[in-house]
Protein backbone atom coordinates (compact mmCIF):
# COMPACT_ATOMS: atom_id res chain seq x y z
CA UNK A 1 0.00 0.00 0.00
CA UNK A 2 1.64 3.31 -0.80
CA UNK A 3 -0.43 5.89 1.50
CA UNK A 4 -2.73 5.50 4.24
CA UNK A 5 -4.51 2.00 4.22
CA UNK A 6 -7.06 1.29 6.67
CA UNK A 7 -7.59 -2.31 5.51
CA UNK A 8 -10.14 -1.43 2.17
CA UNK A 9 -9.51 -2.13 -0.37
CA UNK A 10 -10.34 0.52 -3.23
CA UNK A 11 -11.00 -0.17 -7.07
CA UNK A 12 -9.80 2.23 -9.33
CA UNK A 13 -10.99 2.55 -12.64
CA UNK A 14 -8.45 0.07 -15.08
CA UNK A 15 -6.71 -1.56 -12.09
CA UNK A 16 -6.40 -4.91 -12.31
CA UNK A 17 -8.91 -6.33 -9.44
CA UNK A 18 -11.69 -3.80 -11.32
CA UNK A 19 -11.00 -5.95 -14.51
CA UNK A 20 -11.21 -9.70 -13.25
CA UNK A 21 -14.51 -8.25 -11.50
CA UNK A 22 -15.92 -7.41 -14.85
CA UNK A 23 -14.67 -10.56 -16.28
CA UNK A 24 -16.34 -12.57 -13.70
CA UNK A 25 -19.61 -10.53 -14.75
CA UNK A 26 -19.71 -10.91 -18.11
CA UNK A 27 -22.65 -12.71 -19.82
CA UNK A 28 -20.43 -15.45 -20.86
CA UNK A 29 -19.39 -16.44 -17.60
CA UNK A 30 -23.01 -16.53 -16.22
CA UNK A 31 -23.57 -18.48 -19.26
CA UNK A 32 -20.48 -21.21 -18.19
CA UNK A 33 -22.21 -21.19 -15.28
CA UNK A 34 -25.60 -21.94 -16.12
CA UNK A 35 -24.37 -24.43 -18.24
CA UNK A 36 -22.17 -26.18 -16.03
CA UNK A 37 -25.57 -26.51 -13.52
CA UNK A 38 -27.21 -28.01 -16.34
CA UNK A 39 -24.60 -30.56 -16.93
CA UNK A 40 -24.07 -31.60 -13.27
CA UNK A 41 -28.35 -31.90 -12.90
CA UNK A 42 -28.38 -33.73 -16.27
CA UNK A 43 -25.59 -36.25 -15.60
CA UNK A 44 -27.30 -36.82 -11.61
CA UNK A 45 -30.94 -37.09 -12.44
CA UNK A 46 -31.53 -36.87 -16.17
CA UNK A 47 -33.23 -33.93 -16.51
CA UNK A 48 -32.47 -30.40 -16.63
CA UNK A 49 -35.31 -28.25 -13.67
CA UNK A 50 -37.29 -25.00 -14.98
CA UNK A 51 -35.54 -23.37 -11.96
CA UNK A 52 -32.52 -23.10 -13.99
CA UNK A 53 -34.15 -22.55 -17.13
CA UNK A 54 -36.20 -19.52 -16.07
CA UNK A 55 -33.03 -18.08 -14.26
CA UNK A 56 -31.06 -18.45 -17.14
CA UNK A 57 -33.62 -16.47 -19.43
CA UNK A 58 -34.38 -14.07 -17.14
CA UNK A 59 -30.77 -13.29 -16.68
CA UNK A 60 -30.23 -13.65 -20.41
CA UNK A 61 -33.29 -10.92 -21.37
CA UNK A 62 -31.31 -8.74 -18.63
CA UNK A 63 -27.78 -8.61 -19.81
CA UNK A 64 -29.41 -8.36 -23.58
CA UNK A 65 -32.04 -5.33 -22.15
CA UNK A 66 -28.62 -3.98 -20.18
CA UNK A 67 -26.16 -4.14 -23.14
CA UNK A 68 -23.83 -6.35 -20.93
CA UNK A 69 -22.60 -8.17 -23.75
CA UNK A 70 -22.02 -8.01 -27.95
CA UNK A 71 -25.77 -8.30 -28.85
CA UNK A 72 -28.89 -6.32 -28.23
CA UNK A 73 -32.31 -7.69 -27.11
CA UNK A 74 -33.49 -8.39 -30.51
CA UNK A 75 -30.72 -10.48 -31.48
CA UNK A 76 -31.43 -12.08 -28.29
CA UNK A 77 -34.89 -13.13 -28.40
CA UNK A 78 -33.66 -14.22 -32.06
CA UNK A 79 -31.44 -16.49 -30.62
CA UNK A 80 -33.35 -17.90 -28.05
CA UNK A 81 -35.97 -18.46 -31.17
CA UNK A 82 -32.90 -20.33 -33.09
CA UNK A 83 -31.55 -22.24 -30.56
CA UNK A 84 -35.46 -23.51 -30.03
CA UNK A 85 -35.93 -24.10 -33.49
CA UNK A 86 -32.69 -26.49 -33.88
CA UNK A 87 -33.82 -29.01 -31.11
CA UNK A 88 -37.67 -28.47 -31.41
CA UNK A 89 -37.68 -31.76 -34.17
CA UNK A 90 -35.60 -34.31 -32.51
CA UNK A 91 -37.94 -32.84 -29.25
CA UNK A 92 -40.86 -34.14 -31.51
CA UNK A 93 -39.17 -37.82 -32.71
CA UNK A 94 -38.37 -38.12 -28.86
CA UNK A 95 -34.90 -38.06 -29.17
CA UNK A 96 -34.15 -35.29 -26.84
CA UNK A 97 -35.95 -34.22 -24.09
CA UNK A 98 -37.81 -30.94 -23.52
CA UNK A 99 -35.05 -29.81 -20.81
CA UNK A 100 -32.37 -29.95 -23.84
CA UNK A 101 -34.75 -27.94 -26.06
CA UNK A 102 -35.16 -24.73 -23.63
CA UNK A 103 -31.23 -24.94 -22.64
CA UNK A 104 -30.08 -24.84 -26.18
CA UNK A 105 -33.18 -21.59 -26.41
CA UNK A 106 -31.76 -19.91 -23.43
CA UNK A 107 -28.36 -19.90 -24.30
CA UNK A 108 -29.75 -18.31 -27.56
CA UNK A 109 -30.55 -15.36 -25.30
CA UNK A 110 -26.53 -14.65 -24.45
CA UNK A 111 -25.31 -15.52 -27.79
CA UNK A 112 -27.54 -14.02 -30.13
CA UNK A 113 -28.40 -15.67 -33.74
CA UNK A 114 -25.28 -16.42 -35.58
CA UNK A 115 -23.48 -17.95 -32.51
CA UNK A 116 -26.58 -19.78 -31.59
CA UNK A 117 -26.54 -21.34 -35.12
CA UNK A 118 -22.94 -22.53 -34.66
CA UNK A 119 -23.08 -23.71 -31.06
CA UNK A 120 -25.88 -25.44 -32.41
CA UNK A 121 -24.28 -27.63 -35.19
CA UNK A 122 -21.43 -28.01 -32.59
CA UNK A 123 -23.43 -29.49 -30.09
CA UNK A 124 -24.78 -31.60 -32.71
CA UNK A 125 -21.12 -32.56 -32.80
CA UNK A 126 -20.24 -33.32 -29.85
CA UNK A 127 -23.47 -35.47 -28.95
CA UNK A 128 -22.77 -37.81 -32.06
CA UNK A 129 -19.08 -37.97 -30.30
CA UNK A 130 -20.99 -39.01 -27.42
CA UNK A 131 -23.51 -41.22 -28.49
CA UNK A 132 -20.45 -43.32 -30.06
CA UNK A 133 -18.85 -42.91 -26.62
CA UNK A 134 -22.18 -44.54 -24.81
CA UNK A 135 -22.01 -47.26 -27.46
CA UNK A 136 -18.90 -48.25 -27.05
CA UNK A 137 -19.00 -48.35 -23.23
CA UNK A 138 -22.52 -50.47 -23.68
CA UNK A 139 -20.48 -52.78 -25.98
CA UNK A 140 -18.15 -53.66 -23.17
CA UNK A 141 -21.20 -54.88 -20.87
CA UNK A 142 -20.17 -52.69 -18.80
CA UNK A 143 -22.09 -49.56 -19.28
CA UNK A 144 -24.96 -50.61 -15.95
CA UNK A 145 -21.63 -50.66 -13.59
CA UNK A 146 -20.68 -47.13 -14.41
CA UNK A 147 -24.20 -45.98 -14.65
CA UNK A 148 -24.48 -45.92 -18.10
CA UNK A 149 -28.17 -46.69 -19.22
CA UNK A 150 -29.69 -47.52 -22.68
CA UNK A 151 -31.36 -43.72 -24.53
CA UNK A 152 -30.03 -42.11 -21.49
CA UNK A 153 -28.19 -39.43 -22.95
CA UNK A 154 -26.99 -36.56 -20.54
CA UNK A 155 -27.40 -33.82 -23.92
CA UNK A 156 -26.94 -31.03 -21.59
CA UNK A 157 -23.17 -31.82 -22.04
CA UNK A 158 -22.99 -31.60 -25.77
CA UNK A 159 -25.07 -28.91 -25.56
CA UNK A 160 -22.15 -27.47 -23.00
CA UNK A 161 -19.77 -28.49 -25.40
CA UNK A 162 -21.09 -26.58 -28.45
CA UNK A 163 -21.75 -23.26 -26.61
CA UNK A 164 -17.94 -23.66 -25.51
CA UNK A 165 -16.54 -24.40 -29.07
CA UNK A 166 -18.71 -21.27 -30.21
CA UNK A 167 -17.30 -19.49 -26.98
CA UNK A 168 -13.63 -19.76 -27.72
CA UNK A 169 -13.58 -19.65 -31.58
Amino acid sequence: CTGPCNGTLILRSGSSYLHGLRLLLTPHAVLIGLLTGAVWWDIRYRRIPNALIVTGLVLGVLSATLKLGDINLPQAIIGAFIGFGFFIVPYAFGRLGAGDVKLLAMAGLFLGPLATCKAALYAMMAGGGLALFYWAVMQTGKGNAVGIRRKDLPYALAISMGVAVEMLT
